[in-house]
């Protein structure tokens, strides 16, 4: 089992990253980024220094080897906090733009009853 797929889609999601941005950013395909996630494919040690740029980590975040990530190579509890508080600001943000100031739609007020 290679975690790395695992954790680059959590990171990449977490950040708001679309597979193809991700993809032009580190110079691959966005099948390649989606093959990677999916664990159809590893990536090369080039590609993940790559990636790991792009998502502004390290390659240990993404192999799991950090000193405080779990047995199972999967982001610490305080990596997932830090990516998770950062998804929630830019979807906020990304809200308030499409809504205006505060619309009543049915939409924007269950997003923001399951967020407070």
């Amino acid at each position: 089992m290679h975690p790395i797929g695992k954790n680059i889609k959590i990171l990449r999601q977490m950040q708001g990253v679309t597979q193809t941005r991700l993809a032009e950013a580190v110079g691959v395909a966005p099948a390649y980024i989606s093959q990677i996630e999916s664990m159809i494919r590893v990536p090369s040690v080039k590609v993940t220094h790559r990636i790991a740029e792009a998502l502004g980590t390290t390659v240990g975040t993404l192999l799991g080897e950090n000193p405080d990530t779990s047995a199972e190579g999967r982001l610490s509890k305080l990596e997932q906090i830090h990516l998770l508080k950062r998804l929630v600001l830019q979807l906020e943000a990304e809200l308030q733009q499409e809504n205006g100031d505060h619309s009543d739609t049915p939409d924007t007020a269950s997003v923001g009853k399951g967020m407070a």
